[in-house]
């Protein structure tokens, strides 16, 4: 998972890392904020291909 996020959205591999502590601790995490709601379409499936469960929410 931390090395598609490192690759995808370009995420560090540091935070990449902690996402799923937070993910259980949370329920969810924030991993990029765009303001073109395609783009961030395109990211969570891009996301999809690689097994992870990602979604567009309206800022």
């Amino acid at each position: 998972m931390a090395f598609v996020l490192h690759r995808l959205i370009g995420m560090s591999i540091g935070k990449a890392l902690d996402l799923p502590h937070e993910v259980h601790e949370r329920g969810v995490a924030e991993i990029a904020v765009l303001e073109d709601r395609e783009q961030a379409e395109m990211m969570a499936a891009r996301m999809q291909v690689f097994g992870l469960h990602g979604g567009v929410i309206p800022a």
